[in-house]
């Protein structure tokens, strides 16, 4: 019998072994990918699938490298990442509180990508 875990415990354990704190862990959303809030670490947590590895590399070192650039892109944590868990694979993120009113509409994006 195959088990497979969820993405919440994955959630745990990639926290664990990252050094995060992970009691306060909330789910946010579940799409494509399952994303969790670590609210005293100020970092969101993504697990989406373990077939993601390679392309969730290549994300975090690209994202990296616009940050570094002063694209405002959301940060990779400065954690070793991504962590995989077998069944899943799991990253790390930077989170910025919401300001209040409506989201940003196409205009804004239209304008940071220009």
């Amino acid at each position: 019998m195959t088990t497979t875990a969820s993405p919440e415990s994955a959630a745990r354990r990639a926290c664990l072994a990252a050094g995060l704190p992970h009691r306060s862990l909330t789910r946010l959303h579940e799409h494509a990918t399952t994303v969790f809030l670590l609210p005293e670490a100020a970092t969101v947590v993504r697990v989406g699938g373990a077939d993601q590895g390679q392309a969730l590399e290549r994300a975090i070192a690209l994202t990296r490298w616009l940050c570094a650039r002063g694209f405002p892109a959301t940060e990779p944590a400065d954690v070793p990442q991504p962590f995989s868990t077998g069944t899943h694979t799991v990253t790390f993120w930077k989170h910025y509180p919401q300001p209040d009113g409506p989201p940003p509409d196409a205009g804004h994006l239209g304008a940071m990508l220009r």
